[in-house]
């Protein structure tokens, strides 16, 4: 009796769900050439695991900027600051409303642009290949799972380019996880910061609290807001360096798609020219 296989038919389903409107994550593409190579007798190792994430640590990387960025008050919490600033406050020169309602927008709204990379961040740890906004790759893309299969390009690959493919993927990771490093020693000091400026402000919002030690605390927070504003500064470069090395490697993923799907000829060439 003949054998029956099921890559042809997974194969084939995995093209359809990406042209009829799904996403084409990078799994699952890197699923379908398997499936493809397999069924057409290309028998190849799954060593291209690379094209699925950048680093190993990409789990712990993605919690991390998922976390919502602290604030030091809401804006309940920030007229309720501003009604017990002492009469007669001066900081820095300043009338202590004045300072502190520019304090608290200045934190306030650097803990907004940190949290939006953090969203920039995260939307290219999930970015999928372009099929949908980009009408050459789909051309492309639905060319390539109606015709035959490439025996030769997949076993060129695996003769010539897979190492320095992984040598690429692999300096893309250990830079990202130096950088994300860097980032998350910085977030640490930040958010030490903003704990402690907002143990300040309990106390000065609790009701019990007597003038004298209002007037104490608003002197012993200031210093900490002041670091906070240093410390986002610092922050924010990184963040962006972060998200531009994630865009680089979607970059070049991507290439190596079109690489594998038998588009292009060299794919450092074509990096190299974009960049």
């Amino acid at each position: 009796m003949e054998s029956f296989s099921i890559f042809p038919l997974l194969a084939l389903l995995l093209c359809v769900q990406s042209i009829n409107g799904q996403d084409l994550s990078f799994d699952v593409f890197l699923d379908t050439y398997y499936n493809r190579a397999n069924a057409s007798g290309n028998n190849i190792p799954e060593n291209l695991e690379f094209m699925r994430e950048i680093s190993l640590n990409i789990d712990h990387i993605r919690d991390q900027f998922s976390r919502c960025a602290q604030t030091l008050a809401d804006e309940e919490g920030k007229a309720n600051l501003l009604s017990k600033v002492p009469a007669g406050l001066k900081v820095n020169g300043l009338d202590g409303v004045e300072f502190w309602t520019h304090r608290l927008s200045n934190v306030n709204g650097g803990q907004k642009l940190v949290w939006e990379t953090h969203q920039g961040i995260i939307n290219e740890i999930d970015s999928v290949l372009p099929v949908h906004i980009d009408p050459h790759f789909y051309n492309n893309f639905y060319n390539w799972c109606h015709h035959p299969f490439d025996g030769e390009q997949c076993a060129l690959i695996q003769t010539k380019w897979l190492k320095s493919m992984a040598g690429i993927h692999s300096t893309f990771g250990v830079n990202l996880d130096k950088v994300t490093k860097e980032v998350f020693e910085v977030k640490e000091t930040l958010s030490k910061n903003i704990s402690q400026a907002n143990d300040w402000f309990d106390v000065i919002l609790n009701a019990n609290t007597k003038p004298a030690k209002v007037l104490e605390a608003f002197k012993k927070v200031e210093p900490f807001t002041n670091t906070i504003t240093s410390v986002q500064s610092l922050l924010l470069p990184k963040l962006k360096n972060v998200k531009k090395l994630l865009n680089l490697y979607n970059q070049q993923r991507t290439i190596w798609a079109n690489f594998m799907m038998g588009l292009i000829t060299n794919p450092d060439n074509v990096f190299k020219r974009r960049h």
